[in-house]
């Protein structure tokens, strides 16, 4: 299963990031969100 995810920065609201991964506890648990560089 894929997932899909959407982000809002906090420093700059009217900014947003998509993102996608196969492994989300993996993604929750294992990359930090002050990075936007990082896609799956």
């Amino acid at each position: 299963m894929t997932y899909v995810y959407l982000l809002t920065s906090l420093a700059f609201p009217n900014e947003h990031y998509v993102g996608h991964t196969d492994d989300l506890r993996t993604r929750l648990l294992g990359r930090t969100a002050t990075d936007p560089r990082i896609d799956d």
